[in-house]
This record gives C-alpha cells, structure tokens and sequence, in this order.
C-alpha cells in the first residue's frame, strides 16, 4: 500500500471519529447549562458550532441546537417561535430571561415581605 492510500484510511477515520465525537458533545453540553445565563450558553454555543459544521450547517439547525441547550424555563418559552435567524433567536431568549428573572425576583421579594 502506498502511504497515500494509508493517509486517505486515516483522514477518513480520523474524520468519522471527529464527527462522532461532536455530534455527542454538542448533544451533551446542552443538558450541563444549568443556570448559565443565555449570554453564556451563546458564547459557548458558537464557539463549539465553529468546529462541527456538519452538525449545524446552517442558521436554521443552530437555532434548533440552540433551543434545545437553553436552560428548561427559558426553553419552554421559546417553544412554538419558528425563529430561523439565530441573532434575533439570541435577543429574543435574552429578553425572555429578563422577563424571568424579574419575576422570579418579585416573587422572592413578595414572599420575603410576608415573613
């Protein structure tokens, strides 16, 4: 075998592994979030999408990822918007979670004056 033949053998491995090993990444991260704000759920979104285009090829795909990786009360709401820009998917989940927050802090606020 020439080496060419065995670097082709390898690239082609190497490039099944990588995909296998992003498209588990990308679906495991989402779950981690946690109570990470959208800002850094973005940030970590497209720093991570930059290296697996095949996993989110387009803007349409990285707004359903992205859905899915928000945190569960912040998704819930975005459920049923058929968003396919992802800056304007972005804003709108920010501005969500600002909605959120202040009730969250209302409700907290309300409870500790009833004490």
């Amino acid at each position: 075998m020439k080496w060419t033949t065995h670097l082709v053998i390898i690239c082609d491995v190497l490039y099944h592994e990588s995909y296998s090993w992003w498209s588990t990444l990308i679906a495991i991260v989402p779950k981690e979030n946690g109570n990470k704000s959208v800002a850094e759920c973005e940030r970590e979104f497209v720093h991570l999408s930059k290296y697996a285009h095949e996993i989110v090829p387009n803007e349409e795909e990285m707004c359903i990822k992205f859905k899915d990786g928000l945190n569960d009360k912040i998704n819930r709401m975005t459920r049923g918007t058929e968003i396919v820009q992802f800056v304007v998917l972005f804003d709108r989940a920010q501005k969500m979670e600002e909605v959120y927050n202040n009730k969250k802090q209302r409700e907290r606020k309300a409870r500790d004056f009833g004490k």
